[in-house]
């Protein structure tokens, strides 16, 4: 997720003259890799404890709990937090001062309540009680995460991203990227599906009908084909659809590998980690400033030690950020890359 978040499209090094040109390539296979799951994931997880939050409080309270963790915080960052790291970013850059609503980093928040809304109204209705005999999902085996990654995850992506909205880099606050949209909205839907059936209750690894050591291969061997498509394909539109299919694909597998991986070995419960848990919500809303204010810090510093010629310089031209964290429209430093 923090990958994801400093290595977006717009990534500072890549615009910033004076920085080895190494840190890109490296910076780029990372974002490349976790953005085609991390969201995807985080949705996953997100709509594997929907229908359990809803059916414990109910849904007036349901929605009254929405509006306290995920409303009231979209409204907080929207106006105030990232609003704030902008008018930071135009005074470190030396630019007029614009006020502007957005949401930032905190578009998920949209999303989320969307799609809880839409639990609610329309698979609640037709989800079989305990009354009925419930239809049952088998765990995804290899084929079918192979078949719903190109056909759901991959495809619709790049039709998407490349057709529909090719131009647009935002779609209702969510980047459109690999990893986006039909991937996010069909991974909360699947962990709404992991809940009602309980796949995450068992052992991951006994569920899989291929050894987890296969499974981990399968998912480098993605990940490498995926980077080595996005340094060959530049405008090649067979190279670009692969990429995407990839992409998807990836997602799916990825997704799998880290649960399994947490579920054995990461399944821990301590002091430590709960108020780690409980911060770490309230540390991501408010960190933008925090970041612009550290790395403004951090380049100023950095300019007054090393000679002239190796300064840190600001860009000249404008450069349209698709996922509003490098830059934003007209230049804008929020230099993001330099925390990682």
């Amino acid at each position: 997720h923090i990958t994801g978040i400093f290595c977006g499209d717009a990534l500072f090094f890549s615009f910033a003259r004076g920085i080895p040109s190494n840190f890109n390539v490296f910076a780029r296979v990372l974002r490349d890799i976790s953005q085609s799951f991390f969201m995807p994931l985080f949705f996953f997880i997100s709509g594997y404890f929907t229908p359990t939050s809803f059916n414990r409080k109910g849904r007036y309270v349901f929605y009254l709990n929405k509006a306290k963790r995920l409303f009231f915080p979209l409204v907080l960052e929207t106006t105030l937090f990232f609003p704030l790291a902008i008018l930071m970013s135009q005074a470190i850059s030396g630019l007029p001062l614009r006020y502007r609503l957005n949401p930032g980093p905190c578009w998920f928040l949209i999303w989320l309540l969307t799609m809880n809304f839409f639990y609610d109204t329309i698979r609640t209705p037709f989800r079989s009680d305990s009354n009925n005999k419930q239809i049952r999902a088998h765990f995804p085996t290899t084929y079918t995460r192979l078949l719903f990654g190109i056909i759901i995850c991959g495809i619709p992506t790049y039709i998407i991203n490349e057709i529909v909205l090719k131009g647009h880099k935002i779609y209702f606050g969510m980047p459109l990227t690999i990893g986006s949209l039909t991937c996010n909205i069909f991974m909360f839907n699947v962990g709404v599906i992991a809940y009602e059936n309980r796949w995450l209750e068992s052992s991951i690894r006994k569920q899989l009908d291929i050894p987890v050591w296969m499974l981990r291969l399968v998912t480098l061997v993605e990940s490498c084909v995926l980077c080595a498509l996005r340094g060959v394909m530049k405008e090649n539109a067979l190279l670009n659809f692969l990429f995407f299919a990839v992409s998807g694909i990836l997602c799916l597998d990825m997704s799998l590998c880290l649960l399994q991986l947490f579920q054995e070995n990461c399944n821990l419960h301590t002091c430590l980690s709960k108020k780690l848990t409980s911060a770490s919500y309230t540390v991501y809303i408010v960190h933008f400033p925090l970041v612009i204010a550290g790395t403004s810090a951090f380049v100023h510093l950095y300019n007054h030690i090393v000679p002239t010629e190796n300064n840190i310089l600001f860009p000249d031209s404008p450069v349209s950020s698709s996922t509003l964290i490098g830059y934003d429209n007209g230049g804008i430093i929020q230099g993001c890359g330099w925390l990682v």
